[in-house]
């Protein structure tokens, strides 16, 4: 780094000494940024994790219904020795994982129910349409 510069050649190298430093200092800041990311991914991962564990579920379908009362039911039969702290906390925790099941599955589950309804309803034999109407 020049002290004085004397001449307008001296700034302008100057200038471009200085920017070339900016750009390698913001490169390697870059590449601490992202390692420091990196480092932190699993302890981002356990808090999503948490987080989502003690947010409540807001579906209002019959699935969810049925897994709300086999949460009642595992409360009443299976957490009953427990403290009440416990129970309550075992039992929200419970009754979110089971809503936030029932969501994610629930589509593929209806869709697999239809199907084998309009299979009863209509059944496929594997006959042809000619050998239907004979």
């Amino acid at each position: 780094m020049i002290k004085n510069i004397k001449n307008i050649k001296e700034l302008r190298e100057q200038r471009l000494l200085l920017k070339a430093e900016i750009a390698a200092n913001s490169q390697a800041l870059k590449q601490d940024l992202l390692a420091i990311e990196d480092q932190f991914k699993p302890l981002v991962v356990g808090l999503k994790f948490i987080k989502n564990m003690f947010t409540p579920s807001h579906s209002k379908n019959l699935a969810a219904h049925g897994a709300g009362i086999l949460v009642k039911r595992l409360t009443k039969f299976v957490f009953r020795n427990q403290s009440w702290p416990v129970r309550i906390l075992l039992t929200y925790i419970s009754k979110n994982a089971a809503d936030k099941y029932v969501a994610a599955h629930a589509s593929e589950w209806m869709a697999s129910i239809m199907n084998k309804v309009k299979q009863f309803i209509r059944p496929e034999n594997g006959l042809e349409k000619s050998e239907k109407t004979v």
